[in-house]
């Protein structure tokens, strides 16, 4: 004789309850605010990035002025000549990326706020 399978309804001596979910959309001003959010987020991103891509800049030079005239990028990059250099072209690269991130963060929330405001400010269509 087969018996069904029973589903237990508690969990480790507690009892188990359902809880439906609720789903909604976030409402026009909701996703306003997020995309302003967004803009100071992309603008802060860009500025931190252009401050790192500055002071990789200025460390790069330092370093490679200690390092002599004769330490070339490839030195500097495989033979370890100026061992400080290859730090500050990491923090190039980092300053580059964070400030490219932020651009395009900066670059959404824009897009996002002018549809939403152009959606608000059309008048609608009359038959």
């Amino acid at each position: 004789m087969m018996s069904t399978p029973t589903v237990s309804r508690t969990v480790g001596g507690i009892a188990a309850r359902t809880t439906a979910l609720e789903v909604r959309t976030a409402t026009a001003a909701e996703r306003l605010a997020r995309a302003e959010s967004q803009q100071q987020v992309g603008r802060w991103m860009i500025m931190a990035g252009f401050v790192v891509t500055i002071l990789g800049v200025v460390g790069y030079c330092v370093a490679s002025f200690a390092g002599g005239v004769n330490a070339g990028i490839s030195d500097i990059l495989f033979a370890n000549a100026v061992p400080f250099a290859r730090t500050t072209l990491i923090g190039l690269g980092i300053g580059t990326a964070l400030w490219l991130v932020g651009s395009f963060t900066y670059l959404h929330g824009v897009i996002i706020a002018d549809e939403l405001t152009a959606n608000d400010a059309a008048p609608a269509a009359e038959d």
